[in-house]
């Protein structure tokens, strides 16, 4: 899986999981916490931005509110 951000940074992982835990340890916020705790941190932070509700219930679905909200877009 790959996915491009609106920045054009490229985020490739073998599975789901791999893409989040690709996602939090680029990050500077939270590259230490658990993937729980980054996706509920990182849903606060695209709340702010720009009001978009991500869920954090599961990592499929944390994956694709990134992409509903236009955080990211999947290329591969």
């Amino acid at each position: 899986m790959k996915f491009i951000t609106e920045d054009g940074e490229a985020i490739e992982g073998a599975s789901p999981k791999k893409i989040v835990e690709a996602l939090r340890d680029g990050s500077r916020f939270g590259s230490e916490e658990g993937l729980e705790e980054y996706m509920e941190g990182f849903a606060y932070r695209i709340k702010i931005w720009n009001g978009a509700v991500v869920r954090v219930d599961t990592i499929e679905n944390f994956i694709a509110d990134l992409e509903a909200c236009k955080y990211w877009r999947r290329v591969e």
